[in-house]
């Protein structure tokens, strides 16, 4: 009779824990959730082309001027370079003529007058030269805004920066890449990243692209989420992939395993791995770690209550 007692109310007791946490866990995820969306930046447009030597590709930028006064607008190509795994760039004039793409590209419009609230269609051109280096050539396109006084106003014309990547055909492609390392860690309190560093070792941009599948320490599927799909990694570089995951309920105590199947290239390339972590109690956030501890110090005290257990202290002489 007193064990039956006893594990129902610990059942109850809990149950009423995991209930706490599970809310508790819903209600910071959303609280993260929104906080990201209010400080998510835009992120610029990205255009990839393909083309042969000798080629002319067309292509257009939608701009608007979202001040209350005209702007006289200059426009600006400039090429860069690739300084970190996390995908941070340096625009300079020394960049290896493998990859230089700015002196290719031409607007048809180099400088207009854009006027308060006006959207505009920019069109450019990239015209690729006979010589041009087979594999995959990048700059970055910039609107220069200048208000009636002369001064620079850059922030307020939207759309205003795109990356453009064209791969050069012809022999020589060289498509290549590897998994160089695989794991997760823990993101806030209620969240993780896959984080994949995948190495390009050939002369043409690649976005590895996959799926990740989450299982719980008893092997069970929980989610399944795509590699993050905005992951490119430049010829010759590391590129570091972060995929963000937040589970509907948040974390919970245990063992998490994730495999990750992708591809890559223009003949879908495949390879995988698998990476694990543990989420220990502490790591899931103060209030629940408190409910844990006072759930099992209810039912050692029941347990105790119930079978009459005294515990004496004795002070060693």
């Amino acid at each position: 009779m007193h064990k039956r007692i006893i594990a129902t109310l610990a059942a109850v007791i809990l149950t009423s824990a995991l209930s706490a946490q599970s809310a508790f866990a819903q209600t910071a995820q959303q609280t993260q959730t929104q906080q990201q969306a209010q400080q998510q930046p835009a992120s610029p447009l990205k255009f990839d082309f393909k083309a042969n030597p000798g080629e002319t590709v067309k292509d257009a930028i939608i701009v608007s001027n979202q001040k209350d006064e005209d702007m006289q607008i200059q426009t600006a190509v400039l090429d860069f370079e690739v300084i970190s795994e996390e995908g941070g760039i340096r625009f300079t004039n020394v960049v290896n003529d493998e990859h230089k793409l700015a002196a290719w590209v031409r607007f048809t419009e180099p400088a207009f007058l854009l006027k308060k609230g006006e959207v505009k269609r920019v069109d450019f051109e990239i015209d690729v030269p006979q010589d041009a280096k087979v594999g995959t050539h990048w700059a970055m396109i910039f609107f220069q805004g200048f208000n009636p006084k002369g001064e620079k106003t850059i922030e307020t014309v939207a759309g205003s920066n795109a990356f453009i990547f064209l791969t050069v055909k012809g022999e020589g492609l060289h498509e290549e890449g590897f998994v160089k390392s695989f794991w997760i860690e823990k993101s806030g309190k209620n969240a993780l990243n896959f984080v994949l560093r995948f190495s390009n070792l050939g002369n043409v941009i690649l976005a590895p692209r996959g799926t990740i599948t989450i299982e719980n320490i008893w092997g069970k599927p929980v989610d399944r989420i795509d590699l993050n799909p905005d992951a490119i990694v430049t010829p010759n570089a590391i590129g570091k992939i972060v995929t963000n995951w937040q589970p509907k309920k948040g974390l919970s105590l245990g063992l998490y395993r994730a495999e990750l199947k992708g591809y890559y290239g223009s003949k879908n390339t495949e390879f995988s791995t698998k990476a694990s972590i543990w989420i220990l109690p502490w790591e899931i956030g103060g209030a629940k770690y408190v409910l844990y501890v006072l759930a099992a110090l209810v039912l050692i005290y029941l347990i105790l209550r119930v079978f009459k257990i005294k515990i004496t202290f004795v002070r060693a002489s």
